[in-house]
């Protein structure tokens, strides 16, 4: 982990409700893996001391872009930051996707947001074929689709058929796989019901799978608790594990929903 001073590049609002905020550092970033994410700060803001985690989605040399929408107090605030404000990021924070040599085919599954954390993984893994299930709830929310698209196959689904296919991006996995699609590991991340219904196919036809959450955090690092994620141990017994330190990433199937 390192501290950066950035700037502001751009902060943009690219659709319905998610916005694009680009940071230029002052020296070129470290190594990355795709899943992996960084505490920004909200500067001139003193009633506002934690920084706000955000998955890491985009990067190279010294630039790096993340997406957000405005759910609280400081993500309101992010959305008024103007270009050329200077800041203080934390990053790469947490576990990224580890990807064994075995999975050669792999089916990234993002909702809303949560696609997000999943197209640097393809960055991150240029050997692996990957296939990409987006779904979001309708054309107007729609992120990164041209970027999925230049990097990968990918398949969209809105809920209410604006775009792409309508329903969810489980149900055109599951399609697939019955039409003969056979992926190796499943990575998801996004709402929870569409977690539960990845975990539910990767259950039914065995295949591995690992998931990135959502989840509030404090500090980042493991020292305050805050992002506690009840995860199965070896002997059966979930355990709360910090999704900051000990995550985001972790196996699906073990996870508790």
């Amino acid at each position: 982990m390192n501290d950066y001073t950035v700037i502001i590049t751009e902060n943009k609002k690219v659709s319905a409700d998610a916005y694009r905020m680009t940071l230029k550092t002052e020296k070129n970033l470290p190594e990355i893996i795709g899943g992996q994410f960084l505490q920004l700060a909200i500067p001139g803001r003193p009633d506002m001391p934690l920084r706000r985690p955000f998955c890491i989605c985009q990067f190279h040399g010294r630039f790096i872009s993340i997406y957000y929408a405005v759910v609280g107090k400081g993500t309101a605030v992010m959305a008024g930051m103007k270009k050329g404000t200077e800041t203080k990021c934390a990053l790469p924070l947490g576990n990224g996707f580890v990807l064994k040599d075995e999975y050669k085919n792999v089916a990234l599954i993002g909702g809303g947001l949560g696609v997000a954390p999943l197209l640097p993984v393809i960055k991150s893994y240029p050997g692996k074929s990957f296939r990409a299930y987006l779904g979001y709830k309708s054309a107007v929310h729609i992120i990164l689709k041209d970027e999925f698209a230049a990097a990968c196959e990918s398949v969209i689904a809105t809920d209410d058929g604006s775009y792409g296919l309508r329903g969810f991006p489980t149900d055109a996995l599951a399609n697939d796989i019955k039409n003969g699609y056979k992926p190796d590991v499943l990575l998801v991340c996004g709402p929870k019901p569409m977690m539960k219904a990845a975990r539910d196919i990767a259950n039914a036809y065995n295949i591995d799978a690992y998931m990135t959450g959502e989840d509030r955090m404090g500090c980042g690092v493991g020292a305050c608790l805050v992002c506690t994620c009840a995860v199965l141990d070896d002997g059966g017994e979930y355990q709360n594990l910090r999704s900051c330190a000990d995550g985001p990433v972790f196996d699906l199937k073990k996870v508790k929903l």
